[in-house]
């Protein structure tokens, strides 16, 4: 993990923000979200995956019948993954992946 660091003082110039933004993507991960579908596996698009990322799964909005937290079958790097959940969930989760 590369850290940059943040010298500005006053107002944040968009060069900060990149800065700022860079750094917090690399210390806590990228995030997104997914809708179950309560029959078949759900694929994830997600570039930001890599073969060592770690995904955390949590539900975000309730949906049908909640069973357990999906669960990752297939990842594959620079495009996304691939989940699997309980039969009649329809639910929201919330996805990070931390590299």
């Amino acid at each position: 993990m590369t850290q940059s660091t943040i010298l500005d003082e006053g107002s944040f110039t968009n060069d900060s923000r990149k800065k700022i933004n860079n750094n917090f993507t690399e210390l806590f991960g990228t995030s997104g979200t997914f809708t179950n579908n309560g029959t078949s596996s759900v694929e994830v698009t997600d570039a930001n995956v890599t073969a060592n990322s770690v995904i955390i799964i949590t539900l975000k909005t309730v949906g049908g019948t909640v069973g357990a937290i999906p669960s990752i079958k297939t990842i594959t790097p620079g495009t996304g993954f691939t989940v699997s959940g309980t039969a009649s969930d329809t639910s929201v989760y919330n996805y990070r992946i931390i590299s």
